[in-house]
């Protein structure tokens, strides 16, 4: 990971630059154009501190009315909780997470994030030895899960065309 201020320096340094980060100086001169589709939802996420629960590995998701509520274990004490929304942005997050919660008795629901859902595809995947990766080159609704699949299928292609090369010299 490298502080991307000044692009001019960091080209003479390295041979390939994988950019993943959306808000910095090379996305903003180098990757603009974009195809965005407005999902007219909003995403709300939290981590939930709770009692500890051995074996929390189990991710659960309920369909609601309005939208999924996720809890993803992180640990022991803590899990995070995504819940999607299709349109209106203001709801009582807290009262879902304590509806919607079947195993967890919690101590603390840490600071809630509230984020407008949008997919984005970029019209160019590369600028010169500069390569645009993950959640940059195609971010999409989280509801699926596979936005991090996604990228690690692109890693898997990176990988395949960096070992072709080396094997032609």
């Amino acid at each position: 990971k490298v502080n991307t201020d000044n692009y001019e320096t960091i080209k003479k340094k390295y041979q390939l630059i994988v950019n993943c980060e959306a808000n910095n100086k090379i996305t903003k001169k180098f990757f603009y154009k974009k195809l965005k589709k407005d999902y007219k939802s909003y995403a709300y996420t939290t981590i939930i501190e709770h009692k500890k629960i051995l074996k929390n590995n189990v991710a659960t998701q309920t369909f609601t009315k309005k939208g999924p509520i996720a809890f993803l274990p992180i640990s022991e004490k803590e899990t995070s909780v995504v819940y999607s929304i299709k349109g209106e942005k203001k709801i009582e997050i807290t009262d879902l997470i304590r509806k919607f919660n079947i195993k967890y008795k919690i101590d603390k629901i840490n600071k809630i994030n509230c984020f407008k859902l949008q997919s984005s595809n970029l019209r160019s995947y590369y600028y010169k030895n500069i390569l645009a990766f993950g959640d940059l080159l195609h971010r999409i609704h989280p509801l699926a899960g596979q936005g991090f699949n996604m990228s690690i299928r692109d890693i898997k292609s990176l990988m395949k065309i960096i070992d072709f090369k080396i094997s032609l010299g």
